[in-house]
């Protein structure tokens, strides 16, 4: 079973102004795979940010499908990707609107994923998206308790 999990952080660059993407791979609830990075475009809203985050864990999650099934493991399909931000998900499975017809248009291959079944976006509350720490930096006490929920399942 692959689960994806994705976050941003909005324009949090002050100097800049652009995003941060983290994501976070698990394979039969193993981390297997992670990564954060700033953001390529500059987003216009949280939830352009939260879209090419959501882009980004998705081409991770299908690198890791291909993977599994190179060596002959079956994939459990739909794969479950969370995203904690609505607008996105909305985006995922609807055509684009004025307000978001200038997000380009590379991203948009999550649609067609989710309408050959192969990944279903879901909502997770941003208190339990496991994704988030990697998109900021975090004190020392909350990256402590990170740590310890990862050493301890």
């Amino acid at each position: 079973v692959i689960l994806g999990v994705s976050d941003s952080t909005w324009a949090s660059d002050v100097d800049d102004r652009r995003s941060v993407s983290g994501r976070m791979i698990y394979v039969n609830n193993c981390l297997v795979a992670w990564g954060s990075r700033k953001q390529r475009h500059n987003a216009l809203s949280s939830t352009e940010a939260e879209y090419y985050a959501l882009s980004e864990c998705i081409a991770d999650v299908m690198q890791v499908k291909q993977l599994l099934e190179s060596i002959g493991r079956t994939v459990k399909l739909p794969i479950e990707v969370q995203c904690d931000n609505q607008g996105a998900i909305f985006l995922t499975a609807n055509e684009a609107t004025s307000r978001t017809r200038h997000i380009d248009n590379r991203y948009h291959f999550i649609r067609q994923y989710m309408k050959d079944g192969i990944i279903n976006v879901t909502y997770v509350n941003t208190k339990e998206n496991k994704a988030d720490h990697q998109t900021k930096n975090l004190p020392r006490d909350e990256l402590i308790k990170v740590r310890v929920s990862y050493l301890n399942g």
